[in-house]
């Protein structure tokens, strides 16, 4: 009955040891799937991000001209959402330190 377990190489394999390793493998897969649409999902993310900073520079410069050194590290450490606060400002601002002025806090 064990000869029957053996493989050729004489290693134990039974069909419990057949269930585990497909478990195991199902496991990899879904987790590698996860992996990959999570890793995704940040790409876009990240994506969608550099290119809400970019249109805020360009709309600063075509509004107050050469943007000085703050304002581009601003942009580059900015959350989402600081982006768009700072381009609902940008709208009413009549300089540029107006624009990253911090939103009030509500009571």
């Amino acid at each position: 009955m064990i000869e029957q377990m053996l493989t050729e190489d004489g290693v134990l394999d039974t069909p419990f040891m057949r269930r585990q390793r497909m478990w195991r493998q199902e496991g990899w897969q879904e987790g590698m799937q996860e992996g990959i649409q999570t890793g995704m999902q940040k790409g876009m993310q990240k994506g969608v991000q550099a290119g809400e900073q970019k249109l805020l520079t360009h709309l600063l410069e075509k509004r107050f001209g050469k943007l000085p050194a703050w304002v581009s590290q601003k942009l580059t450490q900015a959350t989402p959402e600081q982006l768009e606060h700072w381009s609902l400002q940008l709208l009413e601002a009549k300089q540029l330190e107006h624009v990253f002025t911090e939103p009030k806090a509500e009571k």
